[in-house]
This record gives C-alpha cells, sequence and structure tokens, in this order.
C-alpha cells in the first residue's frame, strides 16, 4: 500500500455461522511508505461467531501509527495493508476433529453398541499363507514384502437377532468405527477400504495368488470408508455407515430372510484402478486386545426398532400363495390412462401430477377348506408387500415425503390378464367400501414388509366360493402430490426385492372316523403307555393294579376288515406314508388301562409298550 493518507476503510464478512474456527493472517505489503495516520478497521457482520481467533504479523517496515484488526473470514480489506489467510485443517492451530457420530434411535427405538468384547472373530488373510486367527494388528493392502492383505472382523449380533423371534427388527442406522495405527511400507497409491461381507465360513476361503478379493470368497461391497489420497496418520479415526452390511443379517423384512453372518471383510482397493496385486502401502488398525484403549477398538452401533409381527401363529400353519399378478395403473393430469405390467408397485398422486394405483390378483385355488384327512379351518390371511421407500426427489427435497393412507378394495368382475383391464374397468368393477386401510408413515424404513390383513376376504373366496377377482390399492388422498412409496412388484429380480405374498394361516383338525374299539382288536394293542410293565406269571401270584385315570386312546387299524393293528411302522414315521387307506380310530367311550405289579416275586415276563400301545 502506497501513499496512503488518513485512509480508512470498513469491510464487512459475509459469514453468519463461524464455530471454533482461527486464521492467521500475514499482510502481503512489504514495503509501505509515506503512510501517515492510517488506519484500518474491519468490522464483522457475522451474528454468531463463536471461540473464533485470529493472529496479525505485519511486515510493513515504515508504517507509522497503523493499525489493523482482522476477523477470521475477512480476505480483502480495502486501502489495509493486510490480507486474511486462513490456516488449512492439517495446521498444528487448528481445532480438534470431532468424535465420531452416533446413529439416532428412530422414535420408540433403542440403540446399542456393540463393545470390543462383542467381537468374536479377527482373522487376517494374506495371498499364498495361512489365515493369521490371532492377530496383533488389523491389516489391510498390499505392501511390497506381503501379497494382497484383507482382515475380517465378525461381530456378535445374538443381543439383537434374538430380539427377532418374538418381533420384527427394523435397523434403521448403524455405523462402523476403526483407527489406524499405522502404515508399512513406502509405495504409496490412492486407496479407499471397502466392506465386502465374506460369502463363505472362514476356514473355506481361498487364499490362492490372485483369488482372496474374488466374489468366491467375498460379497460386493455394501460400503467404503473414505479415500485415503494420503498416508492415514497413527491414530486416525474413521468410520462409515454400516446400514447396508447388517441389513443382511438382520434383515427388515423377516427374519427367514437374514443371511449367515460370516463375517465382513476390510478390502483395500486402488481409486485409479489399479489391480490390487500392484505393490502400494499396508494400512494397519487397532484390533482388541488388552493392551488396546477402548477408544480405538473396532466396533458399531445399531439404531433399531422393534415391530410387531403380523403372521400366523400356532396352531395355525402358514401357506404362503406365491402365485402373483400385480398391474399398476395410471392417470395423468389431462385424463390420459395406462396399464403397467411388470412395473414397481405405488399408490397415489406423484410430483408431476400422475396418479397411481395397484392392482394385486393371487391364486388361490390351491387352498382348500377340508380334505379327506384334515378338515381346515382359515384362520386369519395376510398380504405382505416388500416397502422399498419413496421415489428419489427430483431435487432431493426430502420435504416433498408424507405419510400415506392406502385402502384396499375388492374387485367385483373376472379378469385374467393385465390385458383385460384399465382405469375405467377398475373404476367400475369394484367395491364402495375398503377391506382394509394401511398408513404407510414418511418414517418408515425401507426394505420392511407391509402386511394388509384380507382375513374376511380369503374366507369368502375359499370357503363360500365366492369369485377372487383380486384387489386394487388407491390412496385415500389422490389430490396431494408427494415422492410416492414404491413395493416390490410380482417380476422382481433384484436381490433383496421380494414380490407380494399372500399368507394364508390354516388350522387343520384330523377327520375321526368313530369305530369303537371292541373285541375285535385286544385289548393290549389299545393300551397307550409307555412304562416297563411285569407281564402276567405262572401261579397266579401277580395282581393287577388300575393305571391312573382312564382316557380316551388313538389306534391304528387298516381297511377294509377294521381288525388288524398295525404293528409294522417305524417308530416317528407317518402311518398313511406306508399305509394310505389305513383309517384312525379314536374309542368313543374312556379305555381303562392296567399294569401288572409283582405281589410275591415270581413275575418273570416283562413287556413294553410303545406310545401307540404296541
Amino acid at each position: 500500500s502506497t501513499s496512503s493518507t488518513s485512509s480508512s476503510s470498513t469491510t464487512t464478512p459475509s459469514s453468519t455461522s463461524s464455530t471454533s474456527s482461527s486464521s492467521t493472517t500475514t499482510p502481503s505489503s512489504t514495503s509501505s511508505t509515506s503512510s501517515t495516520s492510517s488506519s484500518s478497521t474491519t468490522t464483522p457482520s457475522s451474528t454468531s461467531s463463536t471461540s473464533s481467533s485470529s493472529t496479525t504479523t505485519p511486515s510493513s517496515t515504515s508504517s507509522t501509527s497503523s493499525s489493523s484488526t482482522t476477523t477470521p473470514s475477512s480476505t480483502s480489506s480495502t486501502s489495509s495493508s493486510s490480507t486474511t489467510t486462513p490456516t488449512s485443517t492439517t495446521s498444528p492451530t487448528s481445532s480438534s476433529v470431532p468424535p465420531p457420530p452416533e446413529c439416532s434411535k428412530p422414535e420408540g427405538g433403542s440403540r446399542v453398541e456393540i463393545t470390543p468384547s462383542s467381537v468374536t472373530e479377527i482373522i487376517v488373510f494374506t495371498e499364498g499363507e495361512d489365515p493369521n486367527t490371532s492377530p496383533t494388528e488389523l491389516e489391510v493392502g498390499n505392501p511390497p514384502s506381503k501379497g494382497v492383505t484383507v482382515t475380517v472382523l465378525k461381530f456378535n449380533l445374538t443381543e439383537i437377532t434374538e430380539l427377532q423371534e418374538n418381533n420384527d427388527i427394523w435397523v434403521t442406522q448403524s455405523n462402523i468405527f476403526l483407527t489406524v495405527k499405522g502404515t508399512e511400507g513406502d509405495t504409496w497409491k490412492e486407496q479407499v477400504t471397502k466392506l465386502r461381507p465374506l460369502v463363505t465360513n472362514p476356514e473355506n476361503v481361498d487364499t490362492t495368488p490372485g483369488e482372496l478379493t474374488s466374489t468366491d470368497n467375498f460379497e460386493e461391497s455394501t460400503g467404503e470408508f473414505p479415500e485415503n489420497k494420503k498416508v492415514p496418520g497413527d491414530d486416525k479415526k474413521i468410520y462409515t455407515d454400516f446400514t447396508t452390511t447388517i441389513h443382511k443379517w438382520i434383515n427388515p423384512y423377516s427374519k427367514d430372510k437374514n443371511e449367515d453372518n460370516n463375517g465382513v471383510g476390510l478390502v483395500n482397493e486402488y481409486t485409479d484402478g489399479s489391480p490390487d496385486s500392484e505393490d502400494g502401502t499396508l494400512i494397519i488398525y487397532y484390533t482388541v486386545d488388552e493392551n488396546t484403549d477402548e477408544e480405538h477398538v473396532p466396533k458399531i452401533d445399531i439404531c433399531y426398532k422393534e415391530v410387531e409381527i403380523k403372521e400366523c401363529t400356532k396352531p395355525s400353519e402358514p401357506t404362503d400363495v406365491k402365485d402373483v399378478t400385480a398391474v399398476v395403473l395410471t392417470k395423468d393430469e389431462d385424463g390420459n390412462t395406462a396399464v403397467h405390467d411388470n412395473e414397481t408397485l405405488s399408490h397415489g398422486k406423484d410430483l408431476d401430477g400422475v396418479v397411481y394405483r395397484s392392482v394385486i390378483k393371487f391364486d388361490t385355488s390351491t387352498i382348500e377348506s377340508t380334505d379327506n384327512t384334515f378338515e381346515t379351518t382359515l384362520e386369519e390371511s395376510f398380504i405382505h408387500l416388500n416397502y422399498l421407500g419413496t421415489e428419489e426427489s427430483p431435487n432431493g427435497d426430502v420435504e416433498d415425503k408424507t405419510t400415506r393412507t392406502v385402502n384396499v378394495y375388492k374387485i367385483t368382475e373376472p379378469w385374467d390378464s393385465p390385458d383385460d383391464i384399465d382405469w375405467d374397468f377398475i373404476e367400475d368393477n369394484r367395491e364402495d367400501t375398503p377391506i382394509a386401510t394401511v398408513v404407510i408413515e414418511e418414517s418408515r424404513l425401507g426394505g420392511t414388509k407391509v402386511t394388509i390383513d384380507i382375513s374376511d376376504t380369503v374366507r369368502s373366496w375359499v370357503e363360500e366360493d365366492e369369485p377372487n377377482n383380486g384387489v386394487v390399492l388407491i390412496d385415500d388422498n389422490e389430490d396431494e402430490e408427494s415422492l410416492l412409496p414404491l413395493y416390490a412388484d410380482d417380476d422382481t429380480a433384484v436381490p433383496d426385492e421380494y414380490p407380494p405374498v399372500l399368507q394364508v394361516c390354516e388350522k387343520k383338525v384330523p377327520i375321526s372316523t368313530p369305530v369303537p374299539v371292541t373285541t375285535e382288536i385286544p385289548r393290549e394293542s389299545t393300551s397307550y403307555t409307555t412304562v416297563t410293565t411285569p407281564g402276567s406269571a405262572a401261579k397266579g401270584k401277580c395282581d393287577r393294579l388300575t393305571n391312573g385315570e382312564p382316557e380316551q386312546v388313538v389306534v391304528y387299524i387298516v381297511d377294509p376288515d377294521n381288525t388288524t393293528v398295525i404293528t409294522d411302522v417305524p417308530q416317528g414315521e407317518n402311518y398313511t406314508d406306508h399305509y394310505p387307506n389305513s383309517v384312525r380310530c379314536i374309542s368313543d367311550q374312556p379305555i381303562q388301562q392296567y399294569m401288572c405289579y409283582d405281589a410275591q416275586g415270581l413275575c418273570k415276563k416283562q413287556q413294553k409298550r410303545d406310545e401307540y400301545g404296541r
């Protein structure tokens, strides 16, 4: 700055929320001359600057009575002799790195942290070597002194999976945390550590050179840590999302979809696309042992919610009807309609003003209310839809999501294929009153199961021979635009997506043939006891006692003479598999069971009878 006389300037930074920032100011002027009574004042307009600081180091050699006050975000003061250069985040004067975030508990949910003691297995695999099952460090990479190296971590998730016995578990968020211990090797290449679940048991991993990181050993990536553009420093803490990975082992749709937890591999990939066989640097992370501080050990946190299971309960048994036809109907703002086959199901009005409805029809002809062996009672019936989440917002605005309510209506006229129906057909041929209503919350987790109870409707189809023409899903408010809820369609081939299923809960009771047990069947064949009893001996020395209260028993006989007791069916096997024409007979009167006891120690014979009285 030259020839500046009695000048002043005011600079107003535009920053409005600076927190814990720091900067170093180094004026660029080196030969300020003829400056008399000059001043420079910087007036910040920031309204919420907290704990900020600045350091000014003037280099002017001949400035008289000058002063300089500089705020952190100011970069250029008019007619002043200073330029502000904020320090970088790696400067020793930077504030400390914030701690890794915790997952956020869902409403009514819980958060658990899988502690170091819950890491049940840590194995380091190196190409061409035997697995190291007791490593002192987690190693990932390919240094010149070794082959490709990966580490597998297996966390004990029993605390969560046990909850799936009585409820569905929705893991809404999960994170995995590691701490860098150091590195090995002088050849650095930019790289990223990826999460890849193990396909097989650890003992089956193939460590042949070139095969270790193949898809025969590890699945495709389910997540990755931030890219390492330079050698990571010691004690650097890293974390990444673990939700997709943990959903493989704790499936939000159903515990029946859980995959085996073989562990997850930490696998390095070069970001320039180079093969992992090229030499690079080994990144070393802290492991779990008594010498490692708890803040450094690998761990995960899990935020989840328990959700009531709506499914068949004992003594009912589920029958899943998977033969389904699903069709999507649309109508735009101009009244144009269309029929879409093999398309993701939905309902409501999207942001472009197009209204969606979904038609679903299951083939219930295979469900029989009664056969020759069992009398079947239909208890409950549910449509299960795989909720995928909402469609993506074109502008990324999550405010476009909303809670939607869907009504389910019976279709009253028959149709066989998507070609037989359209918007007008459904509008003219559906009942006015819904048979079910379900609310899809805005916050609902994608991948979960939506259950629709249509028990009465299925009974009418099966037991009353009412025509099954399917149902249609219609949004309760087709005038409200939002991001639409999406469900897997009937022909989905996407992994971890499940087509619509109708689950019918059937209670089966054996059909009894009232054939009384008479003298045609020997008394001993109808006894129902598993105790070993002395048989009758000579000299009448054994007396007969009553064995408990009389009770009805079941015996099996063979048609058509109803006189022969079946005795050659192996224990535990079904009679009807060996004798298709056998009849189950239940005595219509209680049969008194007897046992013999040794009155005078002279009984020598014994008899054994199984649970069928044989």
